[in-house]
């Protein structure tokens, strides 16, 4: 997996835009400023339509975003919030919670998403944002961002990510 641009997120479900904007807030926050995970994740998930304790899956997101910060296996990669491209790490993050009831499947993204060590963090989180989010379906509609993929290149030293742009 890489930055590769797998995708549109035009094409993508409400629900898949609304976690993939929650995944690029999170990897940002993590990326540039450690300590604005909490408010990153809240800004995001705060206002959708979900289950009575939202927070619960806003707490089981935030831990997943910190693992896979601290145990991935390399440098995972993102696009900035308003980019219409799907990065090949954020496809695999948004096909680890559609295929959360496919137990291998996930099994198999996960470990190419951190250390084996973590995997079953991951999955722990993963299920209960899952669970969550089958019961919420979020009422923004598609993405009509007129944003363009201007590079494949922004690095930085970070474990947490990798901002592309």
């Amino acid at each position: 997996m890489s930055s590769d641009t797998v995708g549109r997120t035009a094409d993508l479900e409400p629900l898949e835009q609304y976690l993939l904007r929650a995944f690029r807030s999170a990897a940002c926050a993590l990326q540039y400023e450690p300590d604005a995970l909490a408010r990153a994740v809240d800004a995001e998930l705060g206002n959708a339509p979900a289950p009575a304790d939202g927070d619960i899956m806003r707490r089981h997101f935030r831990a997943l975003m910190a693992t896979i910060a601290r145990y991935g296996r390399r440098t995972i990669r993102f696009h900035a919030t308003p980019c219409p491209c799907l990065g090949a790490d954020e496809a695999a993050f948004l096909r680890l919670h559609g295929r959360m009831s496919s137990g291998s499947e996930a099994n198999a993204i996960a470990h190419h998403l951190v250390e084996a060590e973590a995997v079953p963090t991951l999955l722990q989180h993963a299920s209960v944002i899952a669970l969550y989010c089958a019961q919420a379906r979020p009422e923004r509609g598609r993405t009509t961002a007129k944003h363009r993929c201007r590079s494949r290149r922004q690095r930085t030293r970070t474990a947490a990510g990798e901002r592309l742009h």
